[in-house]
């Protein structure tokens, strides 16, 4: 029978992967093409502001998060829809495997960032930056897909509005601590790879996401293994 909430591990490993995006959207923006990895409604404002030749924003750069992130979330789709039909006459545990696998793939792709960094430099504009910028995006994407099926509707590893709508809704009491730790996981994660850029290098930054990944990964390992259902 499946549990009637979620087990305790997995919303603390969805919290963990919110802060991870507000670091990856840290570093994307203050080191990157000055755009959103991770936050696409940011994304088409700032698009918008281009289209209109505000504040001399740039159109390319948006565009090329938006498209990338749009492919990571298809890909990541489609890899759960598969998952979903070679289970579907099982009872295992309703966190799919490829939601490990995407958040394991994350990992090695940002540790090789962090590692590569030096190399590839970081001057905003620049096509390599443009790169990295669709790199990141694209495994939000993946990301935000992976998670979505898995059990927590109101808990978002990318999207915080919605968090701050139920926080002053009197309907969703239960629902306040999860997204109070949303709020200030999204919130930490973003400021503290904000210092890294600032006074130290991004790819601290990028070191700081590989841990918050890491320690993600695990979490959703047990709640596999334990063949816990969040609801």
């Amino acid at each position: 029978m499946p549990h009637t909430a979620p087990p305790a591990l997995y919303p603390r490993a969805l919290l963990v992967l919110t802060a991870a995006t507000g670091a990856v959207d840290a570093v994307s923006f203050l080191a990157l093409d000055r755009v959103f990895s991770g936050n696409m409604t940011g994304n088409v404002l700032l698009l918008g502001f281009g289209l209109v030749g505000a504040e001399a924003r740039p159109v390319v750069q948006p565009l090329v998060a938006l498209a990338a992130f749009s492919l990571g979330a298809a890909l990541g789709s489609r890899l759960v829809r598969a998952a979903a039909r070679d289970q579907a006459s099982a009872t295992g545990p309703r966190l799919p495997r490829v939601a490990l696998h995407v958040v394991a793939a994350e990992l090695c792709l940002v540790s090789a960032l962090a590692a590569l960094w030096p190399v590839l430099g970081d001057s905003p504009g620049k096509p390599v930056t443009s790169l990295l910028t669709a790199l990141l995006a694209l495994m939000m994407g993946a990301q935000t897909a992976a998670m979505r099926p898995t059990g927590l509707s109101d808990l978002s590893t990318v999207v915080i509005t919605s968090a701050l709508v139920t926080l002053v809704s009197p309907g969703g009491r239960d629902a306040v601590p999860r997204q109070a730790g949303a709020l200030a996981a999204l919130l930490g994660g973003a400021a503290v790879a904000a210092l890294a850029v600032i006074h130290a290098h991004a790819a601290l930054a990028l070191a700081g996401v590989a841990v918050a990944l890491a320690t993600a990964l695990v979490l959703l390992r047990h709640v596999r293994d334990a063949d816990l259902r969040p609801v």
